[in-house]
């Protein structure tokens, strides 16, 4: 297991093995000797030395007091008695250097008793004036602004070294090696950043391309028996012009043709002039409103309204008027049931996806898998109205209607 410090000179991350803990290293970086720390230790051992560096500062220690000179024998009488009982009035020049006069030779005092005017030239390291040459100061006193290049290892250098190693039990300084943190952050960030522009990409195509008007959810004002502002039908599937409406007329249609022919008209309205037909599907021959498609204007409406009339057949023949309405170069075709009939599937697999025409599907009064298969085959949309569905949206439509 590896352990992780970080250098106390260029301050970057390494590792080094564990069984080095309490020992050195050198950094791969900068090649400073650092100490690893022992981990397993919960107290730190008695003269344990700091971690080392590579160039120790030098110690900047106060000089020691001089020892002060010896004192001249005084000039005693020999007839008036000894040294104890001298007479105070002494020769000054015989004193010693403590009760010696202020006025001290310049020259003679040490560097902690001279005058304050000392010969800058005369001056120790310490009390030197600012301005010090820079080729003269140590490692200590050298100006901030002067960078020293790193000396090459000199042979005292690796003799010391060696020294550090052993005192620490090793046979040598091992070498850490670099921990990969950058990269790997370096890597996450760039995946980040990637997400990030694709991200915006997928924005911006998103709002340069929104979703089509099909996708409108329903609320209110928007049922398959309102108008929409755009060319629809049964409220959200949009349609091109020329439209043709295929209505399925056989028994099962009785409680919803009513609702079915509402949800033509309203789609006619939201054509705003394009052209439309409507073909009743019958079980021996069809009932169309006119031999090609006309304008969805006011008059155009109005032959549609008085068109869709409840004639009951026994079963429909969907194929024939699904056929009939590409034969009138329909853009959009929209079929209303309650179920699929015999051979409209095919029809649906084969002639509508030759021509590329969608196939749109109403089923009313329930589901009907066939039915949403067929406009699945085409490209088309399918939507289901329950009988309360279609009781519930007409309900809405009369109300829309009468607070206009």
């Amino acid at each position: 297991m590896a352990i992780k410090i970080r250098c106390v000179d260029c301050k970057k991350k390494i590792s080094i093995d564990e069984a080095f803990a309490g020992g050195v290293c050198r950094c791969p970086y900068c090649t400073a000797i650092v100490y690893v720390p022992d981990e397993s230790s919960t107290k730190k051992r008695k003269g344990r030395p700091e971690t080392p560096r590579r160039r120790p500062k030098a110690p900047a220690s106060r000089p020691e007091f001089p020892t002060p000179r010896p004192t001249a024998p005084a000039t005693v009488d020999p007839n008036a008695g000894t040294a104890l009982d001298a007479p105070a009035a002494v020769d000054p020049n015989a004193g010693t250097a403590i009760d010696a006069p202020a006025a001290v030779d310049p020259n003679a005092g040490t560097a902690i008793d001279a005058p304050v005017a000392v010969d800058p030239n005369a001056g120790t390291a310490i009390d030197a004036p600012v301005t010090v040459d820079p080729n003269a100061g140590t490692a200590i006193d050298i100006p901030a602004a002067v960078e020293e290049p790193k000396p090459l290892k000199t042979a005292d250098q690796i003799e010391a070294d060696k020294a550090l190693a052993v005192a620490h039990g090793q046979a040598n300084i091992p070498m850490a090696t670099p921990v990969k943190v950058q990269g790997i952050v370096a890597i996450v960030l760039a995946v980040l950043l990637v997400g990030m522009i694709g991200g915006m990409v997928f924005l911006g195509v998103h709002l340069t391309n929104p979703p089509p008007v099909l996708d409108v959810p329903e609320d209110y004002g928007n049922t398959a028996l309102t108008t929409r502002d755009f060319p629809a039908v049964a409220g959200t599937i949009k349609v091109t012009t020329p439209v043709v409406y295929c209505i399925d007329t056989s028994r099962p249609m009785a409680e919803v043709f009513e609702p079915a022919g509402q949800i033509v008209i309203a789609s006619i309205k939201s054509l705003k002039g394009g052209k439309f037909n409507v073909i009743l599907l019958g079980e021996d021959d069809d009932k169309t409103l006119s031999a090609q498609p006309i304008a969805s204007d006011k008059a155009g409406i109005a032959k549609a309204q008085a068109f869709i009339t409840l004639e009951l057949c026994g079963a429909a023949e969907q194929a024939r008027g699904l056929q009939a309405a590409l034969d009138m170069n329909a853009k959009t075709v929209v079929l209303l049931a309650r179920d699929s009939a015999m051979g409209a599937k095919s029809v649906a697999e084969g002639a509508f996806k030759d021509k590329s025409v969608p196939l749109h599907t109403v089923i009313l009064a329930g589901a009907s898998k066939g039915l949403s298969e067929m406009a699945e085959l085409t490209g088309g949309k399918s939507r289901e109205l329950t009988v309360s569905d279609l009781a519930e949206q007409a309900k809405r439509a009369a109300e829309q209607l009468k607070n206009k």
